[in-house]
Formats: structure tokens, sequence, C-alpha cells
């Protein structure tokens, strides 16, 4: 009993920490379920391997002919379903969400000529049942149609969202996740971080009545999976040079004159495989946002300069300034931030392990950028530095894996 009892000391923390991936606080995947009948008969089809193409997941039918793919993450996927004396029916631009259940069901054509093939294409569902909250997904694909710069932009454009808050509530009050991670900074309740969007592959965003897995949340919840790699090589890189310009210089200083590199932005993706394991791949991720502003202020005084003195103490018209500053005129509203993700991912049978990092470095001026009592002392300013850092290692495992009958 002894040994018993050591080695169950021994091996816990050891399950523990193994099945620790599976302890997540959303849901990242979808579910595919149907029914595959006969096209003349009606009658179900026992045994007809449904294969998601590009993926080791799949299913086979039961005795009432139905089949449930499960743990499927979310995008656009296209279905192989295969038996024996029956056309291989091919359905496309099938569409998995985030927590829900896509249907497709099917009917297969008998035939007597191996290979031959049917494509489908599969409609999109006009109500969705199993949606129990007022939610809205967005998947990389419409992204990247958006005329937006990041996350937080695609969030404000969903119905009962404005300037981060929603259904009027506070910003601390949103549970944000990425890859089933609350990334909530604890000192004020807000998002920590926000990955890039060339990082996302599908984000969630609910706005109310959403359900008890979502347990720190109170008026919405924004629930974001990130980029898988992919099994060919992929790239992409983008940049892009801007500038304030006005006549007005009286309110807005210092922008009389075109300056293309006030504002910069760069950012890129890769994704591939590694060609060190098969079923290995790679995804990563990086952006350099510099703005220099588009308020100024003009440095009439250091911050080491000394008060003004009254020579007269009663008579406050008459002063010595003490001022050093060299007139130079000074961002009061600059952001600067770089953010790099990378990303592994092994599949193995009906088993794939993932692992991701993310790095964040921000830095701006002032707790609401422009104040005007710093207007000739703007070195005063308050600087703000923000540095953020997650790894995740996650382990989904399919609910199958199938092989065509031919």
């Amino acid at each position: 009993m002894k040994i018993l009892q050591k080695f169950r000391l021994l091996f816990t923390p050891f399950l523990f920490l193994l099945f620790l991936p599976l302890i997540l606080f959303s849901g990242q995947t979808g579910k595919i379920v149907g029914k595959v009948t006969d096209k003349k008969t009606g009658e179900p089809i026992i045994g007809v391997s449904v294969l998601v193409q590009g993926t080791r997941s799949g299913a086979s039918t039961d005795f009432e002919g139905d089949y449930v793919i499960g743990n499927v993450l979310p995008g656009t996927y296209a279905l192989s379903v295969t038996s024996l004396g029956y056309k291989t029916a091919t359905i496309k631009n099938v569409i998995v969400k985030i927590d829900l259940t896509t249907t497709i069901d099917v009917t297969l054509e008998e035939t007597v000529v191996e290979g031959e093939e049917v494509v489908i294409v599969a409609e999109r569902q006009l109500v969705q049942k199993d949606l129990t909250s007022s939610s809205v997904t967005v998947s990389a694909d419409e992204m990247k149609v958006m005329p937006v710069e990041n996350l937080s932009q695609v969030i404000n454009l969903q119905a009962g969202v404005v300037g981060g808050h929603f259904r009027g509530g506070r910003s601390g009050e949103v549970a944000y996740l990425v890859d089933g991670i609350p990334v909530n900074n604890p000192m004020n309740g807000n998002a920590g971080f926000i990955p890039e969007n060339a990082s996302v592959r599908e984000m969630e965003v609910i706005s109310g009545t959403f359900n008890a897995e979502y347990g720190q949340a109170m008026s919405g919840v924004v629930n974001i999976v990130t980029q898988d790699g992919s099994s060919d090589v992929h790239g992409s890189f983008g940049a892009y040079f801007g500038d304030y310009l006005t006549k007005h210089t009286d309110i807005f200083v210092n922008l009389d004159k075109l300056n293309l590199l006030r504002t910069k932005n760069y950012q890129f993706s890769l994704s591939g495989p590694t060609y060190v394991l098969d079923n290995l791949s790679f995804f990563m991720t990086g952006r350099l946002q510099d703005e220099e502003g588009y308020l100024y202020g003009k440095r009439v005084y250091k911050i080491t300069d000394e008060a003004p003195t009254f020579p007269v103490p009663s008579d406050r018209s008459v002063y010595i300034n003490h001022n050093t500053g060299d007139g130079a005129y000074v961002s009061m509203n600059p952001y600067k931030k770089y953010s790099f993700n990378g990303k592994f991912t092994y599949s193995f049978e009906s088993i794939k392990f993932s692992y991701s990092g993310f790095f964040e470095s921000a830095k701006w001026k002032g707790d609401n950028g422009y104040n005007h009592d710093y207007k000739w002392t703007p070195d005063g300013i308050l600087n703000n530095f923000s540095e953020n850092t997650m790894q995740n290692f996650k382990l989904i495992m399919s609910s199958a894996t199938v092989h065509s009958n031919h």
C-alpha cells in the first residue's frame, strides 16, 4: 500500500501537467456533424469515411448514418466522403466557427465505375441552432478586406461595441482570451495585449448572454484563435508611411511641412513546413509601428529649470524667467510598438501539438496623450512603457482519423 501511495504522489503532478493543455478557459474549435444517406432509397449508409481535407481529422458513420468530427480548428474546409459502391463526394466551402456546430448532410449516389466523383458546394446555414449568445465571428479572410490596422478596430466595428465598451459597460469588464489563455491586465482589467491581424485565424466577439465557461466576463468576451503553420510556404510583407499636414498651425503646430516618415509601419508573416520533421510546421509574424504623432509642444522650458522669480513680490506683472529650453518642437503623443509571434505545430495521427510564443513592447507618452499644461514643457509628460510575453503549449486530440475505403 505504501508503494502505491508513493506511486500516486509521484505521478499525479506529472499527469496534471500532461493534461494541463486540455484545461482551457474557452472554446477554440468547432464541430462538424451530419448524416450520410443513399440518394435513391434515402436509407442511412453505414461505415462511410468522412475526412476533412488537409487535416488528419475525420470520422465514420454509425448504424444510423450519422458522423461527428470534433476539435476542428475554425476555418473553411472541404470534406471528402467515400464508400465502396458509391461515387466519392467532395463538399467544398464548409465553414467551421469557434464553439459552434456545422451540419453537413450528404447523399451518395451508387456507381459501378470506380473513381467517379461528385463535387458539392455547402450552403451556409440560415439559422445557427446551437448559438446561445449574441456573438459574431470574424475570419482571417474577412479581416484582410476590412479598412483596419489592428484588432481593436475590428472589435469596435461590431454591433454593441463603442470604444472598447460592450453594451455601455466598462472597458475592464471585457474578457480577452488568446488561444484559451486570459490576457487581461490585472491592474486595470483591460486587454494586456492583442495579437496582430496576421496572427489571427478567427476571432469571436460575444456581446451578451455568454456561457458559464467565460467566468470573469461581465460585459463581453473577445476570443481569439491564432494561426497554425501551413503545409506550403506562404509569406507576406507590407509597409506604409504617412504624415499629418495642415495650415492651421495656430492649433496644430509643426504640421505645415511634409514629412512622410512621421508615421511608419512595417509588418511581415511567414509560414510553411520546417523540413526538419515530417508534419512539423511553423508560423511567424512581426510588426513595427512607429508614430511621431500630430500634437506638438515647444520646449521653452526644461524640466530642470527654476520657476520664474519676482523682484517686487507685490507686483506679479514683473518677473524674471529662468528658461533654458532650445525652442524645439517635441511630440506630445508619440507611440512606438514592436511585436512578434511564433508558433510550431506538429501533427501525429489524431493528436496535434503546438507551441507558441508572443512578445510585445510598446512606449508612449501621457495617460491620455496631449496635455495642454505641458505645452511649453513637453519633456515633463509621463512616459509609459509596456512589455508583454506569453508562451502556450497546446494539445488537441481529434475525434478520429479515417482512411478511404478505395
